[in-house]
């Protein structure tokens, strides 16, 4: 994978390895901000991300550009990104660490805590899961 520069909140420029699969936040005004940028090399944290402006928020994978998830953000929905680290077949000859991209939404409804998850696999496999905020 490509290695970006970080500008690191201490001023230090930091390398960051690129992922198989990345976030882009899409802006109202048609504006967007790559989590990796491959035209300035540099790397975006999630909390650069401005919610006040966002209106789409998209994982893709960077190997095929094809391979894209958007999802409409509506005001006072939040994004959500994460990677979960699995490891498979432990302790045998098969055991592998798995990766698993993880991305969606949240909002408050209702007083309760609402999100969807979609969670992209080994393979490229998905599986959304939602979930209302009752216990």
């Amino acid at each position: 994978m490509p290695t970006f520069s970080y500008n690191g909140p201490d001023g230090a420029i930091q390398a960051v390895e690129g992922e198989p699969w990345f976030w882009i936040a899409h802006y109202r005004d048609g504006a967007c901000l790559p989590q990796f940028c491959a035209e300035t090399r540099t790397f975006h944290r999630f909390d650069e991300i401005d919610l006040g402006r966002l209106t789409a928020f998209e994982v893709r994978n960077a190997f095929d550009e094809a391979r894209a998830f958007r999802i409409r953000i509506a005001p006072g929905m939040r994004p959500i990104f994460f990677k979960r680290h699995m490891r498979l077949n432990v302790g045998t000859p098969q055991e592998q660490h798995v990766i698993l991209f993880c991305f969606g939404y949240q909002e408050t409804v209702g007083g309760r805590n609402v999100k969807c998850v979609l969670t992209i696999g080994k393979g490229g496999a998905v599986s959304i899961e939602n979930h209302d905020g009752r216990a």
